[in-house]
């Protein structure tokens, strides 16, 4: 029945065969979009176009013009009668077809409660019936009249005997005139040996879908604008909150910057990672369920097709609030500033993905995500003082483990490291000006009304002193991304969760009435 495809005789290459379908079957106009976005048309002509892929002498095909209009039944039968010509025998089972796809068929088997009632060439089906006394009437296709006669009748209890009777005679009359089937002989060519995909080439293939869906599905392509634009419409909201016309920030002032850019602001852009990979979870989980190809490959696929989009989202975050709020300007500063806080929002976007594919509902996996930041947050060293954490033996070592602690105290260690002093308004003063960052020792006596205090002395007030090797930050924060990329990884690839639907109310199906026949029809 099947045989070893010789591609070399009609395509180059595999890619060159898929390439031709697609264009015969009419699809190279959605040939980047998602099955799932398709209609119920195109998905029936991407199903035949699988199927012939295989390459395989005969193709069954089970009510392929089933809820298509005219024109789009008719195409798709001429296609399949066009792959005759290919040495290739279709066989396609359907429900009263209408005259012009009866035309197309060579051969018709009519089959009704497992019973033989015509089997031989099209052409010839109308007149067997007329001679054993059936003729349908003018102005009837020729098709459904003979479908229906030889259809159960279940209106009755007579109608079920009348039919039972004609469907007994109809059987007998064909078996009679019918030549017996003698056996097969046995296939002297064997089963075709079915090479699976190696995991490089789905993960290429993978990738590539990743991208082209990213890039050409008008839904996704809004999805990835849309993160971006929130990602820079936050930071320039927060950018403005901390601007200060004509001056600069107080050194608490950026200390809550920092923390709101880390702790606060940065919720939504994890939110919005754990929905993404709910979405993916239910486009993906039917796919793997049937082993299209391996979790493992599209665990890879979707880190590395990940990264661009992370980039630019976390780049539109960080960069217009550091502008806006006039923070140093410092290269060093800056580019430390830029490599800490992508490291630490791409390894919260490893934990939204990561929750996302763990639990079944997204809201919970959002509710995982506020207690980890809040617990995280709590143990930076801003909304808690760093020695009270110190003093507090039950939760001393949450700082050694928090992502955002490690940040924020680098950030700001880099940020008030490229001040001399700060200053603040003298006591007893007759006006209070706002206080002024000094950078310069010679502006010291520059202004009378305030008092200076070094910015060593400031970090120790409020518990950012202690100087550490930046090297151990990257570490330690790195260390986190990787801790949820191994969880990702263990989510997605192995221990994977069924997506939750939504609930709907069942009603009761409709009854409807049982047809207990089929017609067969072989194109050779």
């Amino acid at each position: 029945m099947f045989k070893k495809p010789e591609m070399g005789n009609q395509w180059k290459s595999k890619s060159a065969m898929l390439e031709q379908l697609i264009d015969e079957i009419r699809l190279a106009h959605v040939r980047d979009t998602k099955v799932g976005s398709l209609a119920s048309g195109e998905k029936k002509r991407l199903n035949i176009v699988c199927q012939v892929a295989l390459d395989t002498d005969i193709l069954l095909l089970d009510e392929p013009t089933t809820d298509l209009e005219t024109y789009p039944s008719i195409f798709l039968m001429e296609y399949l009668r066009s792959l005759t010509a290919r040495a290739k025998m279709v066989i396609i089972s359907l429900q009263h077809p209408t005259m012009e796809i009866f035309s197309m068929v060579d051969k018709v088997v009519l089959l009704s409660s497992g019973k033989m009632m015509y089997s031989g060439a099209a052409r010839e089906m109308v007149s067997h019936f007329i001679s054993i006394g059936y003729s349908y009437p003018p102005l009837v296709n020729p098709c459904d009249y003979y479908v229906d006669l030889v259809t159960l009748d279940d209106r009755s209890i007579e109608s079920i005997a009348e039919s039972n009777e004609r469907m007994e005679k109809i059987s007998a009359i064909y078996n009679e005139k019918a030549v017996p089937l003698s056996d097969p002989e046995p296939s002297l060519v064997g089963l075709r040996k079915i090479r699976h995909t190696g995991g490089f080439m789905q993960f290429f293939i993978l990738l590539g879908r990743l991208f082209t869906c990213h890039l050409c599905t008008l839904r996704d392509t809004w999805l990835q604008v849309l993160e971006v634009f929130l990602s820079a419409l936050i930071s320039v909201l927060i950018g403005a909150i901390f601007s200060m016309e004509n001056d600069k920030l107080y050194g608490y002032e950026k200390y809550s910057f920092f923390f709101v850019m880390l702790v606060i602001s940065s919720m939504p852009y994890v939110y919005r990672t754990i929905g993404r990979a709910a979405d993916e979870k239910r486009d993906f989980y039917t796919e793997i369920d049937e082993h299209l190809y391996s979790p493992v490959t599209l665990f890879f696929a979707k880190f590395f097709g990940d990264l661009p989009i992370s980039l630019i989202a976390a780049l539109a975050y960080m960069a217009p609030a550091y502008w806006i709020a006039e923070m140093s300007g410092f290269r060093t500063t800056w580019g430390m500033y830029l490599a800490f806080m992508f490291l630490y929002m791409y390894g919260l976007r490893l934990m939204g993905i990561a929750l996302g594919h763990t639990l079944q509902r997204d809201n919970n996996s959002a509710r995982v995500a506020y207690l980890i930041m809040a617990f995280m947050g709590a143990s930076c060293g801003w909304v808690v003082h760093p020695n009270a954490l110190v003093e507090a033996k039950t939760f001393s070592w949450s700082k050694y483990i928090s992502n955002s602690h490690w940040a924020f105290r680098e950030m700001v260690q880099q940020e008030l490291g490229t001040l001399y002093n700060y200053s603040y308004p003298c006591p007893g003063a007759t006006t209070t000006p706002r206080p002024q960052l000094i950078t310069d020792p010679a502006q010291e006596h520059a202004q009378a009304q305030l008092c200076w205090i070094y910015t060593e002395d400031f970090l120790r007030y409020y518990g950012m002193h202690e100087v550490m090797e930046t090297w151990l930050a990257f570490v330690i924060i790195a260390a986190f991304g990787l801790f949820f990329f191994v969880f990702a990884f263990f989510a997605m690839a192995i221990f994977r969760s069924k997506p939750q639907r939504s609930r709907r109310v069942k009603y009761p199906d409709p009854v409807k009435p049982v047809y207990d026949h089929r017609t067969v029809f072989t194109l050779s």
